[in-house]
Order: structure tokens, then sequence, then C-alpha cells
């Protein structure tokens, strides 16, 4: 949608969309990460039944509670 379309939408209206389009994301998510078999879920670190938490933490609907390592391995070498 453009820039100008937008702007003359009603503020309520582009809300609505807003979460329309927000819950669409979030199916098309949801349904990508079941497709993931179980071996891939294990080397993830992942359960599927945390995946209403892990998505609400990277959209910054609900505090990050998992452990983060960002570059833990990046340039060590394996013993």
């Amino acid at each position: 949608m453009s820039d100008s379309i937008r702007s003359r939408l009603p503020k309520q209206l582009r809300s609505v969309l807003r979460e329309l389009a927000d819950s669409w994301r979030y199916a098309a998510a949801r349904r990508e990460f079941h497709s993931l078999d179980d071996a891939t879920l294990r080397d993830l670190g992942m359960r599927r039944s945390e995946y209403d938490s892990y998505w609400a933490e990277s959209h910054g609907l609900a505090e990050h509670t998992r452990k983060r390592v960002p570059g833990h391995f990046i340039g060590k070498q394996w013993p």
C-alpha cells in the first residue's frame, strides 16, 4: 500500500489492517515452523510447544528469557 493511500485512511482502519497483516504473518510463520521435523527442531534447541514464546520474544511482545551467546564459537578452534 502506498504512503499516499495509507495517509488518507482513518487511523482505526490502518490499525485493523496492521493487525490483520500481523495475524497473517504469524499464521504463515507458525505453519512453516510446524513443518519442521523433530530432528531439525532438536538441532535448533527448540520444542513445538515453545513456538508462541519464541514468537512473542522475537517480536517484542514478551521479555527475552532465553540465554543468548552470539558468536560464542566464532574464531575458536574445536579441541
